[in-house]
């Protein structure tokens, strides 16, 4: 009976409390979410293989079975711009983004991607220590020549996981002061 009782109610109430209270980050609402994408615009930008790559690994939600996430991040100089980016990207939320991870692993890439014009234009941001946010949106080609259509549609990043990204990103990879400033 303690072993029914433990299984259905107590595991999934501690379940509850650590999602809760130790895994909500930042805790941005919708309006703040809404904010940064409406403030945004799509840029096309280069982004060499030799991009620094790091990867982090989170818990965007304890549960039973596979729970951990990656943070993955290509942080590069951008000739154009004359300022430095994060291409931020995230493994788990959809099962084809290991497919847009290669890409950016193993080829010179140019793509279409989305970036906050308060960061675009802060002058905090874009140098080495602290480089613009960018998420990818598009293909476009690969070590120069145009991306087949099949590795396109592969690549596409939808609205509905761009809008999983930017809450990811906010709430659990940006500082407090950050936000702060964001939504001044």
């Amino acid at each position: 009976m303690g072993y029914i009782i433990g299984i259905t109610l107590v595991i999934p109430l501690i379940i509850f409390i650590a999602n809760a209270f130790f895994l909500k980050g930042n805790n941005l609402g919708e309006e703040q979410i809404d904010t940064y994408i409406r403030d945004t615009e799509t840029i096309t930008i280069d982004v060499p293989e030799e991009a620094v790559y790091e990867n982090k690994q989170f818990m965007p939600r304890l549960n039973r079975g596979n729970s951990y996430a990656f943070f993955k991040t290509f942080t590069f100089y951008s000739e154009t711009y004359q300022k430095y980016f994060t291409l931020v990207t995230f493994t788990y939320f959809e099962k084809n983004d290991h497919i847009r991870i290669s890409t950016f692993r193993l080829y010179d890439v140019k793509i279409t991607a989305r970036v906050n014009k308060k960061q675009l234009l802060s002058p905090q941001y874009g140098t080495e220590q602290k480089p613009i946010p960018i998420f990818p949106l598009d293909l476009l080609e690969k070590n120069g020549i145009e991306a087949h259509p099949d590795n396109q549609r592969f690549f596409h990043l939808s609205e509905s996981m761009y809008r999983v990204y930017v809450q990811q990103y906010l709430n659990r990879f940006t500082s407090k002061e950050d936000i702060e400033e964001l939504f001044r």
